[in-house]
């Protein structure tokens, strides 16, 4: 099956639990940070590739017509389904059947969550799957995995205790098997849909590492105006970043042993100076290996944080991983889980901030968890032949600085 190149929007439902808000505003055009939330989507698609949007509107729709236009203002191609205010998504999918691609994403407008179209497509294009969603961890959530943990069962009534899942969008759906469907019952819901074809387990589930925001009710506006907010948090690896790597030894094993470079030290003190903080996330598979004591680790950390307090720099926190080299697990670089485990802390959209190491894995490692990577040093980016392109590369991190300021300026606009 080739790539999909269509998002389907669902945005005409009346909004009832963000009242007042949506009295006089469909809910995909609430405000967030001085946008419209359904345009941050959307912008969420154009930069994983996918630019042809189709928007089935229905309550207020000629203010989202009005806004977005063709969409030929930020390089879309949007078109229109117009429906009636009262429609279920059932009914204005069916209504927009001769517009849609063989195989399309759709997408709820109500929730933002990081995610990977990509893997969303392969796995889509691997499988005989009608359906294909990402569903984050929730109690009393909708969903949850049977026991090939892939496929799911979707119950809407929430009633059962293993439904510790919840759908939240950002679905790849074939369109004939869907359409044939709602051929004889397109005036449902779409969840209807899926609780049919999860009777015959023809779909499957994509877990949302970080969660998912929502602008579905007042409360949850507010949290996901701060989650959107651009921050100034910079990602950092270790060993060959920060100090200079051990020309003897596999590891750095003490304190005593731990020597900054000198240029990375000053660009922390000018970032800090310019408002930024800092994680650091370092593979240590010398605890693994036996070359490092758990309690020496503690004390190089501790240290070196306390040396970055005094010239005014903050590291929220370390994230560290004394897995075997060997190990597969997905804490270890190139796995993603411990970029996962600080956005989760500090409430950080990986796809706003940029990770910055001196080795290839590391470039592989952003390019996983879907932040910007900076690569320092004159290494080969494509060694190998594995596509680890970084998104800059800097000789120092003095040099990688104008980038990293320039790269968040650039956010703090949008």
């Amino acid at each position: 099956m080739s790539a999909i190149k269509q998002a389907v929007f669902l945005c005409g439902g009346r909004g009832e639990r963000l009242r007042p808000i949506t009295d006089h505003l469909p809910k995909p055009m609430v405000e967030v940070n001085e946008k419209p939330f359904l345009w941050r989507l959307m912008q969420q698609f154009s930069e994983q590739g996918i630019s042809r949007f189709i928007l089935l509107t229905g309550y207020r729709s000629e203010q989202i017509c009005s806004y977005f236009g063709d969409g030929s203002e930020w390089g879309w191609n949007i078109t229109y389904s117009n429906g009636r205010e009262e429609w279920k998504t059932g009914r204005r999918l069916w209504e927009a059947r001769e517009l849609l691609d063989e195989s399309f994403f759709l997408m709820y407008s109500d929730n933002f969550a990081q995610v990977n179209l990509q893997k969303l497509n392969e796995t889509f294009s691997e499988t005989s799957a009608s359906v294909v969603l990402y569903v984050a961890r929730k109690s009393r959530g909708n969903v949850a995995f049977r026991p090939d943990g892939r496929s799911i069962v979707y119950d809407p009534s929430r009633s059962r205790a293993e439904l510790d899942h919840v759908e939240i969008g950002y679905m790849a759906v074939d369109r004939d098997a869907v359409i044939e469907i709602l051929r004889n019952n397109h005036d449902e819901n779409f969840s209807a849909l899926l609780l049919q074809l999860s009777a015959t387990e023809n779909i499957l589930g994509i877990p949302a590492p970080c969660g998912y925001v929502s602008v579905a009710d007042p409360a949850r506006l507010e949290v996901a105006r701060s989650y959107m907010q651009a921050r100034k948090v910079l990602l950092l690896d270790r060993d060959g970043t920060l100090n200079i790597r051990q020309l003897t030894r596999r590891y750095v094993a003490t304190w005593e042993e731990f020597e900054w470079i000198s240029e990375s030290h000053r660009s922390l003190q000018q970032l800090a100076e310019k408002g930024f903080s800092f994680v650091i996330i370092s593979n240590q598979a010398g605890v693994a290996t036996g070359d490092v004591q758990p309690d020496e680790l503690d004390r190089i950390h501790r240290n070196m944080v306390a040396d970055l307090r005094m010239v005014g720099a903050t590291v929220l926190s370390l994230h560290v991983c004394t897995d075997h080299w060997a190990s597969h697990g997905l804490r270890r670089k190139p796995n993603p889980g411990m970029f996962y485990e600080a956005a989760i802390q500090h409430n950080i959209r990986l796809d706003r901030v940029m990770y910055i190491g001196d080795d290839q894995r590391d470039v592989i490692a952003a390019r996983n968890a879907g932040c910007m990577s900076i690569l320092l040093g004159d290494q080969i980016s494509n060694q190998n032949g594995a596509n680890v392109k970084p998104d800059y590369q800097a000789m120092t991190m003095l040099e990688a600085v104008p980038l990293v300021l320039r790269q968040y300026e650039s956010w703090e606009l949008e």
